[in-house]
Parts: C-alpha cells; structure tokens; sequence
C-alpha cells in the first residue's frame, strides 16, 4: 500500500486522518495474518469580494456584473452588443462567437465587426454550439488567451480566424502579476483597467451599461484570495487517451476491482476524458522538468545536464526548464518505483501492490494515472488488484469541510487537545477575508465553547472508524465521537488491568512485572486462549462462542476491506459481551 502525495500547505486535517487510519487497520490486519490548493466562492447578482491590492493590504472589487459593449459591425452604420464580465480582456479578443441555432443572429454568422478599442482590427463573428444562447446578449466575445470556453471555441475556428488575423494566437493582456500590458494600460492592475476601459466606451458611445447577471461562483486562491486570471502559456503535455483506454479495459475485464459499487463508473467517467494531461506547473518546489536546450535549439529530454550536453553535442551553456511536474505525475509512479522498476528487478508476473485505499475525491487524479502510467511502462501490468475507497468527511451538519467556514479540524487537535482561544488566535492569522473569519470565529465559538479536550491517538482512530468509511459523505461529530472514544479506551485499559489481575496466579513474576502495554496485550490473549482449555461452565463456553464468531466477523469484514465494520464487530464484543454480560456474570 502506498500513500498518496503530501498537499503542498503541509498541514494536516481529517481526511488525512482517516486515510491514515484506515490503511493502518488494514496492513496490521495482514500482519496479524502473516500478511499505505483552489477555491470556489459562491457570487450573487451585484456584489463586492474584498481580494489582495497591487499596493499591499486589500481592495474592494465588484462581482456579479455584465457590462455590455457594442462592436461596430463592419462596412455598416449598425452595431451588436456584446455582454462579458470582464471588459479589461477586450485587448485580446480575436472573435465574436453566436450560436447557430439562435435565430436572432443567424444572419450575423460570417460577417465581421471592427475592435471598438483598437484601430483596425477586425473580428470575425463565428457560429460555436458551445455559446449559451440565454446568458448576457448571447454574442461572446473570444479571448482564448484568457479564458478556457474561448480557447476551445477558437480552437475549432483558428483557419476562420488566422485568414483575418495572423497573429490571433499571440493576442493577450496581462502578465503573470495581473497588470495590463497594453500601451497607455502599461502595468496598470487589471480591476483599475476595467474601469478605464469602461471610461472610454462610454467616450466613444460603445458602452451599452449593465444587465442583470446570475449568480454563480469565481474561483480565487485558497492562500491569497485573489481572483484567478487564466493566461495562455506554454506547458508540457502528455497525450492519454491511448493509455485511458488500456485503463478502463484492465478494469472491465476485471484485473482490478473497485469497491464500494457505484465507484466504477465515477473512474469511467473521468477517463472519458481525453484531453492531454498537462504536467507542468510554475512553483517553487517539485521535481523539476529534465527539459534542456542552448539558445536557439529545441527542448530534448536527458536524465541529466551531463546527458543532455552529450545528446547535443556541444559545451555550450545549457538551459533547463524552470517548471517543475506535476505532483500527480510524480505519485503515479509511487508502485513502479516501490517495486523495483528502476532498478530492473520489477517482476512483472504478479500486481506490484496488494491493495489501494484512498479516497474518492483523488480517484481520477492519482488511482486512475497510477494504472494508465504503470500498464504503459510495464507493456501491460496492472499496479494493483484492488482499489478501495473511503467518501469525504463532513462536519455534524453534513457540511464540507472547508477553511472559509472553519469548520477544518487539524487530527492533532483531538490528540493533544486546544483552547478556543488558540483555535480563533490561528483563524485570524489565516489568509481568509475579514468576513471569512467573524464567520468562521462565530462557528467555532458555538461547537467548542470549551475548546477541543485531549483525547489521544486511539480515541481519534475511534471516532473515524464509527462511521461508514465507504460512503461518498461521512457525517462527523469529531469531539463528541472522540469523547466517546477516550471513555471507550479507557475501559479497555480497565479491562485489560483486571484481566492481568485475575490471571497473575498463572504467570510468571517477571511477566507480572512488564511494563510493557505490548507484553500485556499479549498475555492478556494467552489468558483467553487458556480458558478455552479449562472452560467448563456456561458463561466461559458462551463467551468463547462468542470470541470465536466476532473474529470470524472481524477477518471476514478486513478481507472485504470494511474496517468500519470490523471495528463494530470488536467494540460490541468488548462492550456488550465481555464486559456487560460475561464478567458480571463470572
């Protein structure tokens, strides 16, 4: 078994946890027997998100809005209007884009418009199914630069589009700061040049005003809370739809196994997508790209800078790219490099993994390359049998769990306990919004007025093993169930102490003496083990019937990977028939 990759923040919440646990319980069992981030925010019509200023501190920026611009249509006195949200991308339009089964501009479909803003430049008007016919005016502007709806619509139109102009796929306005890079707009950020754009429609008569917008989401940076600005740059692709389809045949004809039911299909539907698979990214930290060229020469791939200069022939000074892969490119190959891959010692005759849990939420990002990467370095070999997968933890009122509602727990939390003084103390340092976090504090004022108690390790393992662990959504009081959990462990210590206690006449001094928890564990079994040589009235006989059913329960339900079963099966047996029915009785 393996784990998947570290989140870049490092810190740990539930769903870590739980991975943790559940893998845990499954390898002990084996041994026992002989036998491992973007943001969302909800819009409304007309409304104001506060997000990081160029200057420093924060800025008020406006959201929910449809500014309408007209495009003088060319060789006529008439004009269309255009609705976009965001006017300060006009630099890069390179066509307007209808529907053809809108009826209202059918006739519009071929002809060309003139930029309002730039002297010149025409624009053809294009007919895409891909355009929303009942969103803004129902004419779209294309700006595939800065926007992945127009770079698809463009993508099928470039011959129409480069016959007008040739340097259409060059056309962009920002640079990686947000700041427009257009003369006269020359590193102005890009929410002031919305304004100054719209100032200078409304100097020509080509700006129509606003219309109503519905509400939806925007997607900001989970650390920063800036909005996100796509921008077309050139990135490392690797085409799958050869290798996602040697997938999704492996699974059906059944050379690997997805539990719970209903999971299947989820992995079906995302092979189904077959667009390339872009593994660059521009961060800091990662395995960087082994790409390297001289000026002037294209990118060659080598092991190595020593590689690379033999390949190219020259002592040159080399450049290597400065990208580095993506984590899930590096994690799929998790089971060839366990396995001996690199080495050369890969036995190819068996599944380089017994198992895979994780949860549902990676099943197409990590599991599904996982087994596209392996079959195609191994010529065909599965990485593993089995996948299983646990759902999502949500908190007690089946909400997600997310920084914004600050209803995140850190697993630590429950092991060594905190003060509700710490827990808002850490909010307010966060990067959430002033609002995020009075929202955030007010929660956690009313589901830990007395903070989080210390409950231990074995009480957290509790709480998240009472729960199907198999369900796509696992509702969760934490504190409430670790509670529990701490009173469930401490009576298990009880019950171990006065186990030893009744069987000490039948051990030896020194065993007595072990401080050892593992040595008491130990003979604590040897103890039941000898009753069943002795066991001559009822309740002994009753009692080992019924140890003897909850392990056949017990192996039964990790063989099916249902820990949260298994664990049901052992907490009825300590509570209800051990401790409440058989040592009264004795």
């Amino acid at each position: 078994m393996v784990l998947p990759p570290p989140n870049v923040t490092g810190k740990l919440h539930l769903g870590h946890a739980l991975t943790i646990i559940i893998e845990d319980a499954m390898c002990r069992h084996h041994r026992i027997k002989g036998g491992i981030e973007v943001d969302r925010v909800n819009i409304s019509p007309d409304s104001f998100l506060m997000i990081p200023a160029q200057n420093g501190g924060k800025r008020s920026v406006r959201v929910g809005v449809m500014h309408r611009i007209r495009y003088p249509l060319l060789n006529s006195t008439k004009f269309v209007e255009v609705g976009t949200t965001r006017p300060e991308t006009i630099f890069a339009d390179v066509a307007l884009a209808v529907n053809p089964c809108d009826t209202r501009y059918s006739n519009l479909i071929g002809k060309r418009v003139l930029h309002p803003l730039i002297q010149g430049r025409e624009l053809p008007i294009l007919a895409d199914e891909a355009v929303i016919m009942d969103k803004g005016t129902g004419i779209l502007k294309i700006t595939p630069s800065h926007d992945y709806l127009d770079y698809e619509i463009a993508s099928r139109h470039w011959d129409e589009i480069l016959c007008i102009d040739p340097n259409a796929k060059n056309r962009h306005c920002f640079d990686e700061s947000g700041r427009i890079t257009i003369s006269n707009f020359k590193n102005m950020d890009r929410f002031d040049g919305r304004e100054k754009v719209i100032q200078i429609l409304e100097e020509l008569n080509l700006y129509c005003g606003e219309m109503s917008y519905c509400s939806g989401q925007i997607a900001v940076c989970s650390r920063t809370g800036d909005i996100i600005e796509p921008r077309l740059t050139e990135q490392w692709f690797m085409n799958t739809s050869g290798m996602y389809e040697d997938t999704e045949k492996a699974i059906k004809d059944g050379r690997i196994k997805i539990d719970p039911i209903g999971q299947e299909q989820r992995l079906f539907d995302w092979l189904s997508n077959k667009d390339p698979w872009c593994l660059s990214r521009q961060l800091f930290w990662g395995h960087r790209i082994p790409a390297y060229k001289t000026e002037g020469s294209p990118w060659i791939i080598a092991k190595s800078l020593e590689e690379a200069r033999k390949r190219l022939n020259t002592s040159a000074v080399l450049q290597q790219d400065n990208d580095v892969l993506d984590t899930w490119f590096s994690s799929s190959l998790v089971p060839l490099v366990t396995s001996g891959w690199m080495e050369g010692t890969l036995d190819v005759s068996k599944p380089l993994l017994n198992i895979m849990e994780t949860g549902w939420d990676i099943l197409g990002f990590w599991v599904a390359r996982m087994i596209a990467m392996t079959i195609r370095l191994t010529g065909g070999q599965v990485p593993f049998p089995r996948v299983v997968l646990h759902g999502l933890i949500r908190d007690s009122n089946g909400q997600k769990m997310s920084k914004s509602l600050g209803n995140v727990i850190d697993p630590l939390d429950i092991i060594n306990g905190i003060q509700q003084s710490e827990m808002i103390e850490r909010l307010e340092r966060s990067f959430l919004n002033q609002n995020e976090i009075v929202s955030a504090i007010a929660d956690i004022r009313s589901r830990f007025p007395e903070g989080i108690p210390q409950s231990g390790a074995d009480a957290l393992r509790f709480a998240l093993l009472r729960h199907d662990v198999l369900a796509s959504d696992i509702p969760l009081n934490i504190a409430d169930l670790a509670g529990e959990g701490l009173r469930f462990c401490n009576k298990l210590w009880n019950l171990i102490a006065y186990v030893e206690t009744v069987s000490a006449k039948s051990l030896t001094q020194k065993d007595v003496d072990s401080e050892n928890p593992a040595v008491s564990f130990s003979l604590t079994f040897l103890y039941v083990s000898l009753l069943n040589q002795v066991a001559s009235n009822w309740q002994d006989l009753w009692i080992l019937s019924r140890l003897a059913a909850c392990l056949q329960q017990v192996d039964s339900h990790m063989e099916e990977c249902n820990p949260h079963l298994a664990f049901s099966g052992l907490h009825t047996f300590i509570l209800s028939n051990l401790c409440d029915v058989y040592l009264v009785a004795r």
